[in-house]
Order: structure tokens, then C-alpha cells, then sequence
């Protein structure tokens, strides 16, 4: 096990998500939520992984209220990094893969090798917020089509 911080995310109905900060800039997002309460940070360890993105929390030097819980032994399959996709915005038929560890090459991929994959973004902290409410609550998200975080299968 690594020790990494845990952070209490607040979303919407007084409830908090919880995560996991890889390197300040990427973070999982475990798929578990609480009232005002919380939860012991060893019962969220317990849980899978929702997802995983980078998130920009300079923009606009916003106060985001993200709680660090503090460091914490996480299970490895809390720090797996996932690959992304990328997918071209204007012609939208070509996509390639990123992979870790670094993302630093793009590997030509069919449609269908993406299916399942989170797009390689960096959301704002409001991005990912709006995604777990949705998520946890059934929300309507504010940028479903603007910022459409998976492939479909059609």
C-alpha cells in the first residue's frame, strides 16, 4: 500500500463523494457517497473505483470547500491509473489511446477500442461535481454535450 490523501468532495443534498489525490492533479473518485455525517475513511477504501480524471483547481482561484481527510495507506486498486481516450472534436471519427504512466503517446485506436474509456479532460472542480451528482442522484448535467466524458456504442 501507498500512502496517499483522501479528500470529502461536497455535492449536492448536504452529501459528500470522497477521493483519492494521486499527484495533486489527478484524482480517483471512489464510487461511494454520505450525508453531513461521513464515513470512516476505512470503509471508503473498501469501494471501486467511479473514475479517475485530472482536475484544474487553480481556475479562477475559486475556494472549491474539497476537505482533505488527511494521508492514508490506499489499496492498490484504488491507484491503478486508467488509460483515456482522445477523440478528434472536429472530424469525430478519429480516436486514440493514452496510457499510463506518463500519457505522453497517443496510439491510433478504432471507435470501439474507446467504448468503456474516460476522455482524457481536465474538468474543473464544477465539471466533476456536476458528474457526481449525476451520478449519485440522477442530476441533469450541465455539459452532457459539450464535454461528453465516454464513447457511445451507437
Amino acid at each position: 500500500m501507498i500512502q496517499r490523501e483522501i479528500i470529502k468532495i461536497p455535492i449536492a443534498n448536504s452529501a459528500y463523494a470522497y477521493g483519492v489525490n494521486l499527484d495533486n492533479t489527478l484524482f480517483t473518485v471512489i464510487d461511494i457517497y454520505s450525508s453531513f455525517k461521513g464515513i470512516p475513511v476505512p470503509e471508503i477504501l473498501k469501494n471501486k473505483i467511479l473514475l479517475t480524471n485530472a482536475v484544474h483547481m487553480d481556475i479562477g482561484k475559486k475556494d472549491y470547500s474539497w476537505i482533505s481527510l488527511g494521508k492514508y495507506d490506499v489499496p492498490t486498486d484504488l491507484l491503478k491509473l486508467p488509460t483515456f481516450y482522445m477523440q478528434d472534436t472536429i472530424t469525430k471519427t478519429n480516436f486514440h489511446l493514452v496510457k499510463p504512466p506518463l500519457y505522453d503517446q497517443m496510439l491510433k485506436a478504432a471507435k470501439n477500442e474507446c467504448i468503456g474509456l474516460e476522455r482524457m479532460v481536465v474538468m474543473s472542480p464544477d465539471h466533476l461535481v456536476d458528474r457526481l451528482n449525476n451520478h449519485f442522484f440522477g442530476k441533469k448535467m450541465k455539459w452532457p454535450e459539450s464535454l461528453p466524458f465516454w464513447v457511445d456504442s451507437k
